[in-house]
């Protein structure tokens, strides 16, 4: 394990999650995502230490367990390194189950939960980190609200004019593996993408990539990830020509597209269909109608 460099200060670290590093002066670092589980935790804050470098400061772009749970094993290593998010974020981290419970709709059982532990949760969050500028150790950093796949999402821009954004973008080989993201909120989702396009930036680190883009490269992932979010929002639409059931949309969403899944996956589908369908209903583009003790959607 190692940081590599990006521009200036401004590094990654590689992993199932991508860890953005930004060095200080005084060789203390900040980490951006330090990733899934506390060996993942533990390996990080041996890399900093063999380096002689300490982690100072811990920001997770979301509330998803693969991008902040290593911070618990860096805080043990580190005594004095605070931990930021968003407001959105907090909610949901001063909650343990409050995220599998929306993905269910009830009361999540150890299926959905997995080996999430309360103690993954139980840390002090410094402060709540909102669109615009702070700073951190008399360093200036900008941060960009990204809603759209968690309603926490916020991309982080380092003075090097490096952008970490987390699971706001995917990456190629991610809209491959997984053809139908998990997106919270369509709507905000899209109107994400305009402004990761409109950011100044001479590099972006996306959540879960193992290349480093510039501008112009980005602009074509942006381009790729409306196609594919418009893609499946327009084949609703199309398939809603005869009425539906959430149920049954999904089903043939996945045969049709062929898509891989486990339980989980499925609620995560379930979930992005119950946003594309909000987008629909909202635009004034399909209706739905109760009969029979079932919910049927139709294009109007």
């Amino acid at each position: 394990m190692e940081i590599t460099k990006i521009n200036g200060k401004s590094g990654f670290v590689k992993g199932g999650t991508t860890t953005g590093i930004y060095t200080f002066k005084d060789k203390s670092v900040l980490i951006i995502d330090p990733g899934l589980s506390s060996a993942r935790g533990n390996r990080l804050s041996q890399m900093l230490e063999d380096s002689s470098l300490r982690a100072r400061y811990c920001i997770t772009t979301h509330e998803h367990l693969d991008h902040f749970e290593a911070y618990s094993s860096i805080k043990s290593h580190f005594t004095g390194c605070s931990f930021f998010c968003s407001e959105n974020t907090k909610r949901f981290l001063q909650s343990p189950k409050f995220f599998t419970t929306y993905i269910y709709g009830a009361n999540p059982h150890k299926k959905l939960l997995g080996n999430t532990k309360a103690s993954i949760f139980d840390f002090e969050i410094e402060d709540t980190i909102k669109q615009g500028q702070f700073k951190l150790s008399d360093i200036k950093f900008q941060a960009y609200e990204l809603a759209g796949h968690s309603n926490g999402d916020i991309g982080i821009l380092s003075p090097d004019k490096v952008l970490y954004v987390g699971d706001a973008l995917f990456d190629y080989h991610i809209m491959k593996k997984y053809d139908f993201p998990f997106i919270f909120d369509v709507e905000k989702y899209l109107k994400s993408l305009e402004l990761i396009d409109e950011i100044d930036f001479d590099y972006c680190v996306i959540g879960h990539s193992k290349s480093i883009y510039n501008k112009d490269e980005i602009t074509d992932i942006v381009s790729k990830n409306k196609d594919n979010v418009n893609r499946y929002v327009n084949e609703i639409y199309n398939l809603l020509e005869q009425p539906y059931t959430r149920e049954e949309l999904l089903s043939k969403i996945i045969s049709d597209n062929d898509l891989k899944l486990d339980y989980k996956e499925y609620h995560y589908y379930y979930s992005t269909l119950g946003s594309m369908l909000t987008l629909l209903i909202d635009n004034d583009q399909i209706q739905y109608e109760v009969e029979n003790g079932l919910v049927y959607y139709y294009k109007l």
